[in-house]
């Protein structure tokens, strides 16, 4: 009997201990931005290179990418946290990126109580930082994991939604993912050739104009088109529309053919849009900017085989 009571002391006891030590502290969101900005010794976005174990904290090693106190400059600099969660600390994982929140007189320090977190999840924090000290991180850059995890999240929705066939929901589905690409997807880079050789530095390449098409559509003239082709109630008379201005010879630029091309609604009519723009196209060499309006590679690759014969 007596040793049935010590175990069951001892079991309560480890209960009682275990809540006595576990994390406790208030919603650090709780608190006024400014209130946490000001009582932090630095606020930086940084990338997590190494964590290594001291008698009773974790140095984690950041690769700082952007400072908004306390970090003037580009640099490498050591964070103090916790070994454990119950006490405290945050788990930081090697190669992933945080916005973080330090305190302390004598290291930087930070911990679950901090509004310390993932960079994926700190956009609407980061909006309501001041202008960063130095960034080496494009507005893109930020929001593109986050992205990711919205269009998947949409996929989800999307599959649910194709088992009612609620075509209107289906298409502003659409138009969400189509915004969520054109916001995350970094501008492809140029690559420009000089053509002068074995010139020590090469000078900047000279930028020679492109001359449009004798027919290329002004802004004006499709800003108009534009209104009567979105005004249409049916693909079919879109298209119509489409058709009748690409017979007279206009040529139409790749931004406005994507401007169109969000006003087609299904991928039948798309293929047809396609037929009746090849060939009418004044900078080709921008057309991979259309396909990336697409959300199924087997479009892309129609839309390819249809433009470009491939």
């Amino acid at each position: 009997m007596k040793k049935g009571l010590v175990a069951l002391a001892l079991i309560l006891s480890f209960f009682y201990s275990y809540e006595l030590f576990a994390c406790k502290c208030i919603d650090p969101n709780s608190i006024p931005i400014e209130e946490t900005i000001k009582k932090s010794t630095a606020v930086f976005i940084g990338e997590v290179v190494s964590i290594e174990s001291e008698a009773n904290y974790l140095k984690v090693k950041f690769d700082v990418l952007a400072s908004y106190k306390g970090i003037n400059e580009k640099s490498f600099i050591i964070v103090k946290t916790a070994k454990s969660e119950a006490a405290c600390g945050y788990p930081f994982k090697a190669g992933e990126k945080y916005l973080v929140f330090t305190y302390g007189d004598d290291a930087f320090y930070t911990g679950l109580c901090s509004r310390t977190g993932p960079l994926n999840d700190a956009g609407e924090t980061i909006a309501l930082l001041p202008k960063p000290l130095f960034s080496l991180i494009s507005e893109t850059e930020q929001h593109t994991d986050e992205a990711k995890k919205i269009d998947s999240l949409l996929r989800q929705i999307e599959k649910e939604v194709a088992k009612y066939k609620n075509e209107s929901l289906m298409l502003k589905i659409k138009d969400v993912r189509i915004m969520i690409k054109d916001y995350s997807q970094p501008a492809p880079a140029k690559d420009c050739k000089c053509p002068m050789i074995g010139c020590p530095p090469c000078p900047p390449c000279p930028q020679i104009p492109q001359q449009n098409p004798p027919n290329q559509m002004s802004e004006t003239d499709f800003s108009k088109f534009f209104a009567e082709f979105k005004k249409a109630s049916m693909d079919k008379d879109k298209l119509r529309l489409l058709e009748s201005i690409m017979n007279s010879g206009a040529y139409l630029s790749v931004s406005q053919v994507i401007s169109l091309l969000k006003q087609v609604d299904f991928a039948s009519n798309r293929k047809k849009f396609f037929t009746i723009i090849k060939g009418h196209i004044s900078d080709p060499q921008n057309i991979y900017q259309i396909y990336n309006q697409l959300d199924f590679n087997s479009e892309k690759d129609e839309a390819k085989r249809i433009l470009e014969g491939k």
